[in-house]
């Protein structure tokens, strides 16, 4: 009975008792001559002391610290010293596997060399398993694929019945979009046109200032005269239907009256074509006649021919017009009537 009793005891001891190597110190050295950095994230939870710091797959230094200042993290950093980082170095934190340790990933960019005590400011984290979970989880309890299907049930229920519908107007909205695709230079020289008009605007904004503070006093004049041109559009309108009427009672005499006036209008155009011959004549004749009127006095030499008299008996010239018909000679003049 004693002996099962220590027996039990030992057990219970041995089992409160265990070896892990997670509380174990992981070492913070770096082999060979070193020098120190400061990264400062914004979170660093989980990058252990002594974490690896790494330029891609090469280990290139250790994690000295972590210490919270100013609400964020500043990591110090040890790095061998034959490693060239340049002034726009970059840092950031990553997991190596799912469920590994977290480890310092550097960028080296940039030109010249960090030196020892630099400080890289440049950083951020990288996604890791806890918070992708975390989010998985908010999604979920928060209803997020709920809300999905609602949203998908809404959507049948309005399209339910109204399929041709909705599936002319994409159709319509497709033939839209392609017009506004061919007019796009249209657009664009339409945008390049209201841009220059608004930078002109801005150009002038001092002109357009002074304008409107001019214009002030003649709206402030048009104010004051509203009941003047209030009565003046109402003159306005009442003339409007005395001219309507007047056109209206007058129509048929108008109509009429250009009726005649056409054979008119189409005798003067008949003489368009020898208008300017007629206008050059005069315009001779009147600097003939200025050569032969020097003054106010004009010297003629004039024969005056009247058919039938003693005048070609006389001179024994031959008449130089026909008479007219109708009329009577000298000689019948001679003969009848009394003397």
């Amino acid at each position: 009975m004693r002996w099962r009793i220590a027996c039990a005891a030992t057990t219970l001891l041995l089992s409160g008792c265990s070896v892990s190597f997670q509380n174990m110190p992981i070492g913070r050295s770096v082999d060979g001559p070193s020098y120190e950095l400061t990264a400062v994230f914004d979170n660093a939870a989980g990058l252990p002391l002594g974490g690896r710091v790494r330029i891609g797959p090469v280990e290139v230094g250790r994690v000295l610290a972590t210490q919270a200042k100013d609400y964020r993290a500043h990591v110090r950093l040890r790095v061998r010293e034959d490693v060239a980082l340049g002034t726009a170095t970059t840092a950031r934190l990553r997991q190596s596997t799912a469920l590994g340790d977290q480890y310092v990933d550097l960028l080296p960019a940039g030109p010249g060399k960090l030196a020892g005590g630099a400080v890289i400011t440049q950083t951020s984290r990288g996604p890791d398993v806890e918070d992708s979970l975390a989010l998985l989880g908010t999604v979920l309890s928060n209803s997020g694929f709920e809300q999905i299907r609602t949203i998908v049930t809404e959507t049948n229920t309005m399209l339910g019945g109204r399929e041709g519908k909705v599936r002319d107007l994409i159709e319509r909205l497709d033939k839209l979009l392609a017009s506004i695709n061919a007019r796009g230079g249209d657009l664009t020289r339409t945008l390049d046109a209201l841009g220059a008009l608004s930078k002109t605007a801005v150009d002038n904004k001092a002109l357009m200032e002074t304008a409107l503070r001019q214009i002030t006093p003649a709206i402030d004049v048009l104010r004051g005269q509203q009941g003047n041109i209030r009565t003046a559009l109402g003159q306005v309108t009442s003339l409007s239907r005395t001219t309507s009427d007047v056109l209206a009672a007058t129509q048929s005499g108008i109509i009429e009256q250009l009726t005649k006036l056409g054979p008119v209008v189409e005798s003067v155009a008949a003489l368009d074509g020898k208008l300017g011959s007629t206008l050059a004549g005069l315009k001779s004749f009147h600097r003939l006649l200025d050569r032969a009127v020097p003054g106010d006095y004009l010297n003629t030499d004039t024969t005056i021919d009247v058919p039938g008299s003693l005048v070609g008996l006389i001179t024994g010239l031959p008449s130089l017009l026909p008479p007219p018909p109708g009329l009577p000679t000298v000689g019948g003049l001679l003969h009848g009537g009394t003397r």
